[in-house]
């Protein structure tokens, strides 16, 4: 079993089948994963551990054996706890052995972490937040001494010997009062004592964070002879997560990878998948808190193993310590994303089902640099959404091709609009400043940002007389027969007379042509086409050309207070010369 000595599971309650867990209890259940929770429980133990579930005992402890993978008997204290909905509980499991060994190895580090205070004679200090004090440790002669001072008192106690040089002071106090992540603070004079032999101090911290919310600063005082300028500070933090922010995970990554060259080291990039319809149907606010209820998760479950950052309104980075082997990576992912979905339910009243897409590579197995790394691990999280979201992919050379492969297959697109908040007027005008301000902006990479932004299935862009298809763009790609055919269907009378007078055509149904249009309609079900808009328009060189927006998967009726959007669109392929070479189809 791996590290962990809590355990966290939710368990259905009618048929008791584990929804998600912790990876270290998925490693311990093995190849049971499928098994009901009662068949780990010893015989026993099974009338006891019935009684706590069927009367949902909460939050009273009690011993319970479970068999491992081998048979072995292992003693945890069980408590149970409310669950995501009335159909599931959770429970908490505490590997009693590995309680006392955690105990013995902290005992041990206790001393350890004493002989150094020693060594190094620094003073340490905690901060709470709640009470806005500060603990100050200091170790000497094997004694423990701890003072206890409010937050201004510690600033007052620091400004004490700063002389006129206090904003560093002041902006550490800020850091620390935050909840900034990680601070440095570098002064020339010594901020503690009268001994003129010292000529400088340093004081460094981190804020610790749980289930999101800021709980405790820790950080250390040290005195030395030497005063060094090249130190960084480290400042940012998410305001909404309490995770870090963009700037400050990325630097670590490149920190550990580049500089440092910190071996078996993985990146992880979390995604939440669809997360524009939360915020379209439960408002910006509710959106808000699925994020932190995310950002939560991914902490819990990341652990002591890693660090969590947001990079994006609903994308998350995941730094991963010491991984030697990725079969562990998958119970570590696997675990993210039940955790995550056992949250957000499906079919729950008033809330979204919430689903994770997640991509996964390490260094240096993997690339040799930050840089590719991130580019492998982002490569992984689209081909999960590209798969149907709700899954994870770990980068593998011998399936998805080598690095150079990645670099020359077409970049995904990404969201404009992160947060969820633009409007799709919004959205068109940045699609129409990068149009107008940059001449080498190709029309592939503005029809998937099309697609992206606008929630589009498909699209092509047919040009020429007869027309034929020029680019694509989206989901279920034609294959070259499924392109003929369509070209022939577009050259038929009936695509000519269901325009209106704006040059658009919009079908909710392509039942509509079962009759009618029977040729026309057959094609569309060999192509997938579902409900389509058509808009007629002219490239730069006068080409007439029509840009067809196609439901493939799901059938849509298309809201018509949008099709100025649609032709806005259209007008803006128009500053293109559309008509080129055919599009790469798949086989």
């Amino acid at each position: 079993m791996g590290n962990n000595v809590i355990h966290d599971v939710i368990m259905d309650m009618e048929d008791y089948s584990v929804l998600s867990a912790d990876s270290d209890f998925y490693q311990f259940i093995g190849n049971r994963s499928m098994d009901p929770m009662d068949r780990f429980v010893v015989e026993e133990d099974h009338d006891v551990f019935l009684h706590y579930i069927r009367n949902r005992v909460m939050d009273q402890w009690f011993l319970l054996r479970l068999c491992n993978e081998e048979g072995d008997k292992v003693y945890f204290s069980a408590q149970l706890k409310e669950g995501t909905s009335e159909e599931n509980v959770r429970i908490w499991l505490i590997d009693a052995e590995r309680l006392l060994e955690s105990e013995r190895t902290q005992s041990y580090d206790l001393k350890r972490q004493n002989a150094l205070f020693q060594l190094y004679g620094d003073t340490y200090f905690a901060y709470d937040p709640l009470k806005d004090v500060v603990r100050l440790y200091h170790v000497e002669n094997k004694e423990r001494d701890i003072y206890v001072i409010t937050l201004q008192e510690f600033e007052d106690f620091l400004v004490r010997h700063a002389g006129e040089k206090t904003r560093e002071i002041h902006q550490l106090i800020q850091d620390l009062r935050g909840g900034t992540r990680k601070f440095v603070l570098q002064s020339n004079r010594n901020l503690i004592n009268d001994d003129d032999r010292i000529v400088c101090t340093t004081v460094r911290g981190a804020s610790i964070y749980e289930d999101g919310k800021y709980i405790v600063g820790v950080g250390f005082v040290h005195l030395g002879t030497e005063y060094q300028q090249n130190w960084r500070r480290q400042t940012e933090v998410d305001s909404l997560t309490g995770l870090m922010a963009k700037a400050e995970i990325t630097n670590l990554a490149i920190d550990m990878i580049d500089i440092r060259k910190i071996q078996n080291t993985a990146l992880a990039i979390i995604d939440i998948d669809n997360f524009k319809d939360v915020n379209d149907t439960y408002g910006h606010m509710y959106g808000d808190k699925v994020i932190k209820m995310v950002a939560a998760d991914l902490e819990r479950q990341v652990g002591d193993d890693g660090v969590v950052g947001r990079i994006g309104g609903d994308e998350f980075l995941v730094i991963f310590y010491d991984v030697y082997d990725m079969e562990n990576m998958r119970e570590r992912m696997r675990s993210i994303k039940n955790v995550v979905h056992t949250s957000f339910p499906d079919n729950q009243e008033d809330s979204p089902a919430v689903t994770l897409s997640i991509g996964c590579a390490s260094f240096p197995k993997d690339a040799s640099n930050y840089e590719d790394l991130f580019l492998l691990t982002d490569f992984a999280l689209y081909r999960a959404k590209e798969k149907g979201r709700d899954r994870y992919i770990i980068y593998n050379r011998d399936m998805h091709g080598d690095l150079e492969t990645v670099k020359s297959t077409k970049a995904p697109a990404k969201r404009i609009d992160s947060r969820g908040d633009m409007s799709l007027g919004d959205i068109l005008c940045v699609l129409m400043d990068s149009v107008y301000r940059n001449r080498d902006y190709p029309l592939y990479e503005l029809l998937d940002e099309f697609v992206t932004n606008f929630g589009i299935q498909r699209i092509l862009v047919y040009a020429g007389s007869p027309y034929r298809i020029c680019s694509m763009a989206g989901e279920a790609q034609l294959s070259p027969q499924l392109i003929a055919e369509t070209e022939s269907a577009v050259a038929e009378e009936v695509y000519e007379r269901n325009f209106d007078k704006d040059g658009v055509w919009c079908l909710n149904d392509i039942q509509y042509l079962r009759e009618r249009e029977s040729e026309v309609y057959q094609t569309l079900v060999r192509q997938g086409v579902l409900s389509f808009i058509k808009v007629r328009f002219t490239d730069r060189n006068g080409v007439p050309c029509i840009l067809s927006i196609e439901a493939v998967n799901k059938k849509v009726a298309w809201n018509k207070s949008y099709m100025h959007y649609y032709r806005l669109f259209a007008r803006l392929l128009g500053q293109y010369a559309v008509l080129g070479e055919r599009p790469e189809a798949d086989a």
